[in-house]
């Protein structure tokens, strides 16, 4: 848990630096996916993202670690992904090519911009 917030400029300019101990920051994140497997589509629910891969979970588990597979997440290109781990309805997976940090960085930002649009449509 951070102690203050840090801006997204700021945290992905650190990381594009280097200037990280563990694996990429990852960002919650909502909304569904569909996977592509033999070009037959698959329906999950994006639970994280970052710029080498994302978490999801999915409706039918009869995805296999190592499988490759595509990804189309909203608002993002289709990309080429690889099953790293499958645990309880949950997979990680890999990016063949990660993103880019303009194009992680406005993702994120449609995805808060829809969120306080949700909101107020709730008031």
């Amino acid at each position: 848990m951070f102690k203050q917030a840090i801006p997204l400029p700021n945290l992905l300019a650190e990381q594009r630096r280097g200037n990280h101990t563990l694996e990429s920051v990852r960002f919650a994140a909502t909304g569904s996916a569909i996977l592509y497997r033999d070009g037959q589509p698959l329906s999950c629910e994006l639970v994280d993202i970052s710029l080498f891969g994302a978490r999801i979970r999915l409706e039918e588990s009869n995805v296999a670690a190592d499988e490759a597979l595509q990804i189309h997440i909203p608002d993002l290109l289709i990309q080429e992904a690889t099953i790293r781990w499958k645990e309880d309805g949950d997979a990680g997976l890999s990016f063949r090519h990660s993103l880019g940090y303009n194009q992680l960085e406005r993702w994120l930002e449609i995805q808060h911009d829809r969120a306080v649009m949700r909101r107020q449509q709730v008031r």
